[in-house]
């Protein structure tokens, strides 16, 4: 099975200043991925599907992440994560909905 990853946003889908949607989302002040501290702006954070119940109580959205071709991510020296410059995000979904567990469960969670 393909690993899956997925990003939980809050209401407002607003990180580090930077605002989330459908579609590609790039970081304009990347860092460099290997050296910034965890959890620190210049990159965009996501979880893989076996840490996604460690992140639920972040918000109410969950989009699934895919990265577009020719990048790479690094996980997140924090563990449990990874991050990127620039990511592709799935349509938003509201986590706590039976169908969007379901859903979470089929993509590995």
């Amino acid at each position: 099975m393909k690993k899956s990853y997925f990003k939980i946003l809050r209401e407002d889908e607003i990180h580090n200043g930077l605002k989330f949607k459908t579609g590609r989302n790039e970081d304009p002040n990347a860092a460099d991925l290997r050296s910034t501290p965890s959890c620190a702006a210049g990159a965009i954070y996501y979880v893989s599907a076996d840490h996604i119940t460690d992140w639920m109580r972040v918000g109410p959205w969950i989009r699934e992440v895919t990265l577009p071709r020719g990048r790479h991510h690094v996980e997140d020296p924090g563990g449990g994560k990874y991050r990127s410059h620039c990511v592709i995000l799935g349509v938003k979904k509201p986590w706590a909905e039976l169908k969007t567990m379901k859903w979470l469960v089929e993509k590995g969670a």
